[in-house]
């Protein structure tokens, strides 16, 4: 498992974990993760894009092995979801 940052450079990678563990379990006990969950690492809380008058949030892209958090983000699933409903 690896974190890259904006500019495709590495920024923490864990290779030393077996197969039969899940990469939300891997991140959230390693060093990083926990220091993601403690809030102790120097990470801005929000930034300027560029072309946008709008801070946002540092965040880290996962999928469904990772467990919601807020600063997890990750496909929507679209299960569940009611129709469409206009009212006119």
């Amino acid at each position: 498992m690896a974190v890259c940052n904006a500019n495709y450079r590495f920024i923490f990678v864990d290779v030393g974990d077996f197969g039969r563990l899940s990469d939300g379990g891997v991140l959230s006990n390693s060093s990083f993760g926990q220091s993601l969950e403690n809030y102790s690492l120097k990470i801005s809380p929000c930034h300027q894009l560029p072309g946008s008058s709008y801070a946002f949030p540092y965040v880290i892209v996962g999928d469904e092995a990772f467990p919601l958090k807020t600063y997890m983000m990750r496909q929507f699933p679209g299960q569940h979801l009611e129709p469409y409903i206009t009212t006119d």
